[in-house]
């Protein structure tokens, strides 16, 4: 079980986000919760984000800007030097909501639990909420084989222990966008994923955000994930629907010849 104000680590991983940054670090620093690591793991940026990261480098535990092998590289470098009993990632173009961390610290974090979910917003650039996931409970490994339907959570949202991330961890770096839905199957098949009903975070919604700009790419590449981890039923009609939505396809070509024929489509 964790303590009562649990050390709450807090990994961003950055590159090139230097009008979104400072926003995500005052964030994390302004939450005045007094058992806090913040790590930053920039992966060699050439705008202005490291001068904004060293206007707060005191206020940071550890920060580094250097080639890394993309985001879930740098979030894994960041969560595996993490001392904390709760863990996250905030990315570099989100930010927490005040007291966000009070919230999840002064939650009853029993062993069974191996996530605590809050609620999400994505936000437009004059921050007026665009979207706010469904909220119900409690979540299942069939709730998450289900994702692309439910989009019952975000990530900016999500803080899970450090017990967990060392039995279901690192997250796979040969995933570009739904890495974070395959760290939370693996957590689901192995601990409980609880729910609080309270707003801890935003996402900005901008035309260089994955979800955003690769949204075809990221429903295929999250139900092929889905079916490798024993959701296939639900991965083909998910990404079925979505390809007859996309185009007038026969519906008699097989499932495997459908995928084939869309992913040549988007890679032209």
């Amino acid at each position: 079980m964790v303590n009562n104000n649990p050390k709450i680590s807090v990994i961003t991983p950055s590159y090139n986000q230097g009008k979104f940054i400072e926003e995500t670090i005052l964030s994390v620093i302004n939450q005045g919760y007094d058992n806090l690591e913040y790590i930053i793991i920039d992966g060699g940026s050439t705008d202005n984000s490291v001068d904004i990261i060293k206007k707060y480098e005191n206020q940071i535990d550890y920060w580094v800007s250097e080639k890394d092998n993309g985001q879930s590289d740098a979030i894994n470098r960041g969560l595996n030097m993490a001392t904390g009993d709760i863990l996250c990632w905030l990315n570099s173009d989100d930010y927490f909501l005040p007291d966000a961390l009070k919230k999840i610290g002064m939650y009853n974090w029993t062993d069974e639990i191996g996530a605590l979910v809050g609620i999400g917003h994505k936000v437009n650039l004059d921050k007026e909420i665009m979207y706010t996931p469904n909220y119900y409970e409690p979540i299942t490994l069939d709730d998450l084989f289900y994702w692309n339907k439910k989009k019952n959570f975000m990530q900016p949202a999500t803080f899970f222990t450090k017990k967990a991330w060392d039995c279901c961890g690192p997250l796979n770096v040969e995933l570009n966008i739904c890495m974070d839905v395959d760290l939370w199957i693996k957590i689901a098949k192995q601990y409980k994923i609880d729910r609080i009903n309270e707003s801890l975070a935003h996402a900005y919604i901008h035309e260089d955000a994955k979800t955003t700009a690769l949204i075809d790419e990221m429903i295929i590449e999250t139900n092929l994930m889905i079916a490798q981890h024993g959701g296939l039923k639900q991965a083909e009609q998910t990404i079925l629907q979505h390809l007859n939505n996309k185009v007038n396809q026969n519906k008699s070509v097989s499932f495997k010849t459908k995928i084939k024929q869309y992913l040549r489509g988007f890679l032209k």
